[in-house]
């Protein structure tokens, strides 16, 4: 398992993922430095990670980002497509996503008035195409043409709440991305698992081998 490290470790951890095929430009590796190094520096102040073991819980949250990252750029997604991060606290996966998928429109979604304060501060820092947006996700009302092409959510709430929660802010083609262990279907309630077609999608081997929190982890498509 690799370990980041202040200042250097964020980016050994750049040259750890272009094993696994991510490459990033110069202009995303020291973005994802700043915002690095922005997360320390707020992470004292305000809980958007773990204090205990913050850096490899960041650690955790940026694979988990980049490897939300490679499998949208397998789905077939439309020139200017917008996204939401529900429940994005620190950033997580919405901030790298926009960071390596600039073409789209990112909006991070968190009630916590502290955390968006810090949310809005990075995504000016790296002058991401990103909106903030400071409620609760179901208070949030939009108009079709307002509505999102996918819905990404790292740690935001069991399947079930997920989809009760994801589904009057998408698209009629809409998806949702989230990452789950592979005993996901006990998140479900048995009358709900025949209303949206779930598609697990088999992270690649090569991540399981060289990132050990992911062994036991699969990546879901929800269609409501």
């Amino acid at each position: 398992m690799f370990h980041v490290k202040h200042n250097h470790g964020i980016l050994k951890l750049v040259e750890c993922l272009a094993e696994q095929g991510i490459v990033f430009s110069q202009t995303q590796e020291k973005q994802i430095d700043v915002y690095y190094k922005m997360l320390l520096e707020w992470n004292r102040k305000i809980n958007l990670v773990s204090r205990t073991n913050t850096e490899e819980t960041l650690e955790k949250n940026f694979i988990s980002s980049f490897l939300f990252w490679s499998v949208l750029i397998k789905q077939s997604l439309k020139p200017g497509s917008r996204f939401a991060d529900l429940g994005s606290g620190g950033g997580f996966p919405g901030i790298p996503l926009s960071i390596m998928m600039p073409e789209y429109h990112g909006t991070l979604v968190d009630s916590s008035r502290k955390k968006m304060l810090f949310l809005k501060k990075a995504v000016a820092a790296l002058g991401l195409n990103t909106n903030v947006i400071n409620k609760r996700v179901e208070e949030i009302k939009l108009i079709e043409d307002q509505k999102f092409d996918f819905i990404v959510a790292l740690a935001f709430a069991p399947l079930e709440k997920l989809v009760f929660y994801a589904k009057p802010l998408l698209k009629k083609d809409g998806f949702v991305l989230t990452l789950k262990g592979k005993n996901y279907r006990d998140e479900l309630i048995e009358p709900e698992q025949g209303t949206f077609k779930i598609t697990p999608i088999t992270i690649d081997e090569n991540w399981r081998s060289g990132f050990s929190p992911f062994k036991e982890k699969i990546i879901l498509r929800l269609e409501l």
